[in-house]
């Protein structure tokens, strides 16, 4: 059950990647999915659900303006990216649909340090991403074709041969491995959020982390 008492998505892998995981290390999660896949509600919800101390949730960098439509993200121009790359500001950067995105170097310190980190990424971007970080559970979210339409389409944000186009890209299979876990997010957003809950109690378990520290405070964000 989720934190709101809504039945668990199905999310099926989970047993095998959490197998994978070094313990001793900190571990990264990282979620993925088509546009309108629901990576940023997901997200969101998980932190605003849990008191877990353990957890720490890392915003991006993107060359792509801040806004509320938008995931929350801090904003560079490329050639500030560029800058900020060449002086070691970033664990890992990738390209992506014309943007660089960048994860911060300060990433590590808290992997170094034991703890479970939350990211957004880019399901293009999973080789690059796999040879910075050993320790990593990919969830890739999945949703219903017709469900992902009506959310597309609902944001009015894209002319429908744009909203097509995405359509096609997010039916492309993910590159698979042992280490993604596939939630299902077509239904209401508290149903994957407490698969994606399960899966951080399971992976602390197999790294070694205590019970979760909730009292006093909330997990880190930056």
């Amino acid at each position: 059950m989720s934190a709101s008492g809504e039945p668990a998505a199905p999310a099926t892998g989970v047993a095998r990647a959490v197998a994978r995981l070094t313990p001793g290390l900190g571990a990264l999660v990282l979620v993925v999915g088509p546009s309108g896949s629901g990576k940023d509600t997901l997200i969101r919800w998980v932190r605003d659900n849990t008191g877990d101390r353990r957890l720490v949730f890392v915003r991006r960098t993107v060359t792509r303006a801040a806004d509320r439509a938008s995931e929350d993200h801090h904003s560079l121009p490329p050639a500030a990216f560029a800058e900020a790359e060449s002086q070691g500001a970033f664990a890992v950067a990738w390209d992506a649909h014309g943007l660089r995105y960048g994860l911060p170097a300060s990433l590590c310190d808290d992997l170094d340090a034991g703890r479970i980190a939350i990211a957004n990424g880019s399901r293009q971007a999973l080789p690059v991403l796999r040879r910075a970080f050993g320790n990593l559970v990919v969830v890739h979210l999945e949703v219903a074709a017709d469900i992902l339409a009506r959310r597309l389409a609902g944001r009015g944000r894209e002319a429908p041969e744009r909203i097509a186009a995405r359509l096609e890209r997010g039916a492309a299979p993910v590159d698979a491995g042992d280490d993604v876990v596939r939630v299902d997010n077509s239904r209401a957003i508290e149903a994957a959020g407490g698969a994606v809950l399960a899966l951080v109690d399971a992976a602390a378990a197999q790294i070694g982390l205590s019970d979760p520290e909730v009292q006093g405070g909330r997990p880190r964000v930056f």
